[in-house]
C-alpha cells in the first residue's frame, strides 16, 4: 500500500490538475486519459520521476537500485 500511495502522489505531482484517481466508482482507472481518451504525454524524465517515485530521482521506487541505458541517458 505505501508504494501505491507513492505512485498515487508522484503521479499527482507530475500530472496536477489532471491527474486522476486510481479507483473511479467501482471501477479501477489504471490509463488515465482525458475526455477523449488519450493518454497524457509523457518524457523520459516524466517516466523516471513515475517509477522512482520522485522528481529527479535516478533510483529508487520501483527500481531500487536504479536503471542503465538509453531511458536513463535521456532522463539524466
Amino acid at each position: 500500500l505505501e508504494i501505491a500511495d507513492a505512485m498515487i502522489a508522484a503521479r499527482r505531482d507530475i500530472n496536477g490538475a489532471f491527474e486522476q484517481p486510481l479507483v473511479i466508482g467501482d471501477k479501477t482507472n489504471f490509463a488515465p486519459c482525458d475526455a477523449d481518451g488519450v493518454g497524457f504525454s509523457r518524457t523520459p524524465r516524466d517516466v523516471m520521476d513515475l517509477i522512482f517515485l520522485r522528481r529527479g530521482a535516478m533510483m529508487g521506487g520501483f527500481f531500487p537500485e536504479g536503471l542503465r541505458g538509453v531511458l536513463t541517458a535521456l532522463g539524466g
